[in-house]
């Protein structure tokens, strides 16, 4: 999986959204989010 900018994200959610055909739920966008913050 590519690196995304987390950092231009405040919130989890927002960063699921945008990026919700690579993850398959989002609670694990929200792993990622908070593993790469």
């Amino acid at each position: 999986m590519d690196m995304y900018d987390v950092y231009d994200y405040d919130d989890p959610e927002d960063f699921y959204y945008d990026h919700v055909d690579e993850f398959d739920d989002i609670q694990d966008a929200e792993d990622y989010w908070e593993e790469n913050r």
